[in-house]
C-alpha cells in the first residue's frame, strides 16, 4: 500500500502550524531540535497540550461505524 502523495508532509505541516510539532528537513535539524527540546520542558508540555487538542480519538472506528451505518441504511431502503 502506498501513502497518498504528500500526505506525510501535509500532516507534518499541519502539526507545525498548530504548534504540536516541529518539522525537521534533515538529520542535523533533528539533532538540534531534540537537543533544544530536551532542555525545555515547558516547550514540550505546550506541544503536548496542543497535540492533545488536535487529537481525534478512535477516528478509524468512528469512520467504520459511519460507513457501516450508511451501508445498512442504504440496503434497508
Amino acid at each position: 500500500m502506498n501513502p497518498i502523495p504528500k500526505q506525510e508532509i501535509n500532516n507534518s505541516v499541519y502539526l507545525q502550524e498548530n504548534g504540536a510539532g516541529i518539522l525537521a528537513r534533515s538529520a542535523e535539524e533533528v539533532g538540534a531540535i531534540v537537543s533544544r527540546l530536551s532542555g525545555d520542558r515547558d516547550a514540550l508540555a505546550e506541544m503536548r497540550r496542543r497535540a492533545l487538542r488536535l487529537a481525534f480519538p478512535n477516528a478509524a472506528e468512528r469512520l467504520v461505524d459511519a460507513i457501516l451505518g450508511e451501508t445498512v441504511r442504504t440496503e434497508g431502503s
